[in-house]
């Protein structure tokens, strides 16, 4: 028995596990690894203090994870969306800001080439930017700092990477 990839239901929520569409991580490079996790206030002391960020003498909790490699990366789109904003930020650099979903927001700040210009519809894996530098104290040079808001709220990233998309509309 087999099953055609075209099938009809394609976007409709599916029985089967494997016909689910995962969200992604914001990269496709496997040299990327995390330089600070999401700062969540309830967590415990050790954890929180690997999800500062150190700029200018100054300790701020992490709004999002922020990805660093020593060699640039692209910067893909983790679900479909439509690209909202795109603005310069005297830190953080390009911020591009892309609406996944009625609920979903997500946020890529980088200092690399952006791909994208506002009002362009992207789709899952789609490089909207390339990896950049930044001011943000990191280990390896080329960076990307990456938030979700649900509802207009802050949520670890981590929380909805591997989700069926479905699970996120």
């Amino acid at each position: 028995y087999t099953m055609s990839v075209f099938n009809e239901s394609e976007d409709k929520p599916s029985e089967e596990n494997e016909n689910t569409i995962k969200v992604t991580k914001p990269f496709t490079s496997e040299k990327v690894t995390v330089a600070r996790e999401f700062y969540n206030k309830d967590d415990e002391a050790e954890n929180q203090s690997k999800a500062l960020i150190f700029y200018e003498n100054t300790y701020m909790p992490n709004t999002g994870i922020l990805y660093e490699s020593d060699e640039e990366f692209d910067c893909v789109a983790i679900m479909n969306g439509k690209i909202k904003d795109i603005k310069q930020d005297e830190i953080l650099g390009n911020v591009i800001t892309v609406e996944n979903t009625t609920k979903m927001t997500t946020i890529y700040y980088t200092h690399g080439e952006t791909k994208v210009n506002v009002g362009d519809t992207v789709k899952m894996g789609d490089i909207i930017a390339k990896s950049g530098e930044t001011k943000l104290q990191t280990e390896k040079p080329q960076t990307l700092l990456f938030e979700v808001y649900m509802d207009g709220i802050l949520v670890n990233p981590n929380t909805i990477f591997e989700k069926d998309i479905n699970e996120l509309n």
